[in-house]
Formats: structure tokens, sequence, C-alpha cells
């Protein structure tokens, strides 16, 4: 599968007249989230996004990407302590979910504009795991909150992941060397990160939304 990717973006480059090339540095924030039947109930997760960044421009406004990044994903689960009861007592944990990876997106799009421009992408993410944690909470032989515990799982889940993405952005020619731009992008897993019983039952998938800033620096015409 590999070699016949590279195979396909070669020829596509071979292909293309009048390109440029562009390297840059990215960072930005990550909204995610889980679709699992494994937890009753998720919310957001914050975290940050951040790295390194290829473009190919091609004749006719037609450009190919390739990044490398270090994200966050995950969710927040929140625990609601009760009484003795069980009735609410207004205190709210949240545990994290954070599932921590090295992404290498793959994008085409097309770009329009000269000083100001915008652009829209596609693509797909191959992702690989460097570590999965979360934090879970500790309390005292009386029931009081005394800390956090941070617990790493990264064994229990799958190593690889791979999503599909949209992104949409605008930029701005600095001058014929150097661009800033902004972008958001919308990703999703077609992978479940799942893997050893029993949340291997309960098929989980990352997905989100990014918002980016950037910067590039043009080499060559």
């Amino acid at each position: 599968m590999k070699p016949i990717i590279i195979i396909i973006l070669t020829l596509v480059c071979l292909a293309c007249k009048g390109q440029s090339q562009y390297i840059g540095v990215k960072t930005g924030l990550n909204r995610t989230n889980v679709t699992s039947n494994l937890y009753s109930d998720k919310e957001i997760k914050q975290s940050m996004i951040a790295g390194l960044t290829y473009d190919f421009h091609c004749q006719k406004n037609i450009l190919l990407g390739a990044e490398l990044l270090y994200e966050q994903r995950g969710c927040v689960l929140p625990l609601i302590f009760t009484n003795a009861n069980g009735n609410p007592t207004g205190q709210k944990y949240n545990i994290p979910l954070d599932f921590r990876y090295l992404s290498v997106p793959l994008k085409i799009g097309y770009s329009t504009g000269r000083k100001l421009y915008v652009f829209g992408n596609i693509g797909f993410c191959p992702s690989f795991l460097l570590i999965a944690s979360t934090k879970l909470p500790w309390f005292d032989i009386s029931g009081n909150y005394i800390g956090d515990s941070t617990q790493i799982g990264t064994k229990n889940f799958s190593r690889f992941d791979l999503g599909g993405l949209m992104e949409l952005g605008c930029g701005y020619k600095l001058n014929k060397k150097i661009s800033i731009y902004s972008s958001a992008k919308y990703q999703h897993s077609v992978l479940s990160y799942t893997r050893n019983k029993p949340t291997k039952d309960y098929p989980s998938k990352h997905y989100g939304s990014s918002f980016n800033l950037g910067i590039i620096y043009r080499l060559s015409k």
C-alpha cells in the first residue's frame, strides 16, 4: 500500500509544471470526541496540535501536501459525585481519556487568489499511537478527594489509526517567500482504536475538528 501511494504521488508531481515547494510549521487547537457505546456520557476534549508541513503547488492551482504532526485526541468522561442516598452533591470530576499520536496527513487540494488566497483540501491521515493514558481520582478513607493517579494503557489500544479529513482555510502572502494562514479541519477515523476484550466488543473511533495557524516558506519554483 505504501509503495503504491508513493508512486502515485511521484507521477502526479512529475506531471505538474511551474510547481512551487513550501515548508512550514503549524499549531492549533484540537476539539475531539469518540464514537462509542462503551461510555454512557462523553464530552469534548480540548488539546493541542503542532508540527511541520510540506506543500507542492502545481500549475492550475492544484496542491499536494504532507504533514508531520504531534496531536492529542480522546474525550472527557464526567464523573458526578453523589451522597449516601445516591443524590448528586454538585461536585464533578472530569476523567480525561488522552491519546497522543504522531500523524502524517496526506492531502490534495485547490488554492485560488494572489496576495490573499483561499484553499481547500481533502485527504487521509495515517496515525501512530505514542501513548494512551487517563487520570483517575484518589480518595481518602473518608471519601475526600486527595489527588490524581495517571494510568498508562497504551498496550490495550490499536497502535495504528486511519482517518479521512477535510480542510478549508485562507492565507496572506507577506512577500514572495513567506505566507501566513489559518485553517479549520474536520477529521474522522475509519478504524476502531479498541483492540483487547472486553473493549474490543465496543468499536470506538476518534473524530473532531482543529483550528490552526501556520507560516510557510517558499523553497523554489
